[in-house]
């Protein structure tokens, strides 16, 4: 297993070589497109969403509609970690697996996204 500086000592061929690499591309610009066009969109939703579904209480569901931009920075986060442990490990299975989880988890947010602004917006 390579160590924390071992990592940052990485090569361009060794990143261009990663498995899956058009994936993580495509996942990242997708987080940032969802991203900005929540941020765009801002004005034509109301001053608060039902953002987080999963609360018991009613007044906890709903946030900002600032907040709308949170599924895609939090997916885009969980792309990075899963990028940067990927490179610390060795064996290809779990490499796809961690990059899969990772587009996976931006999927979701992009559909969860999606769902709220057509929900409450005027679209």
């Amino acid at each position: 297993m390579k160590t924390f500086w071992e990592v940052n000592a990485l090569t361009e061929s060794q990143v261009a070589g990663y498995p899956l690499m058009k994936f993580i591309i495509i996942a990242f610009i997708l987080n940032f497109a969802v991203g900005v066009i929540a941020f765009i969109i801002q004005p034509i939703l109301p001053p608060q969403i039902p953002l987080y579904y999963g609360m018991a209480e009613a007044e906890k569901v709903v946030a900002p509609s600032w907040a709308l931009i949170l599924p895609s920075l939090t997916s885009s986060g969980i792309l990075g970690i899963n990028f940067l442990l990927g490179l610390v490990v060795e064996d290809e299975f779990l490499k796809k697996t961690l990059i899969l989880a990772g587009v996976a988890s931006s999927f979701f947010s992009t559909i969860a996204t999606l769902k709220i602004v057509f929900l409450v917006g005027n679209i």
